[in-house]
C-alpha cells in the first residue's frame, strides 16, 4: 500500500472512474477535478487500485458493448408516459 493512500482517495478514483466514462476530458483535467493535487500520485493510485492506467481503462470500458435499447423505454406496454397529461 502506497503512503497516504486513505479513504478519500478512494471516493475520488471512483469519482474519476465515473468522469473518465462519462466524459472525454484530459485525465490530468479528471485528475485536478476530482481533488488530487498531483497528477503523479493519481496516476500511481489509480493503477494501483484497477490495475489499469486511467487510459487503458477508458478504452477498455469504450470497447464493451452496450444492447441497443438500454434507454428505451416501452411506454406503451407499460401505460406510463413521460410527459404530463
Amino acid at each position: 500500500q502506497m503512503q497516504g493512500f486513505t479513504f478519500n482517495d478512494f471516493e475520488r478514483l471512483k469519482k474519476a472512474c465515473e468522469l473518465i466514462i462519462s466524459t472525454d476530458e484530459a485525465f490530468k483535467t479528471i485528475c485536478y477535478s476530482v481533488g488530487f493535487s498531483d497528477y503523479t500520485n493519481f496516476y500511481k493510485l489509480f493503477c494501483q487500485e484497477y490495475g489499469l492506467s486511467p487510459n487503458e481503462y477508458r478504452e477498455k470500458i469504450s470497447s464493451i458493448p452496450l444492447p441497443e435499447d438500454l434507454y428505451k423505454f416501452p411506454e406503451e406496454e407499460s401505460g406510463i408516459t413521460l410527459d404530463n397529461k
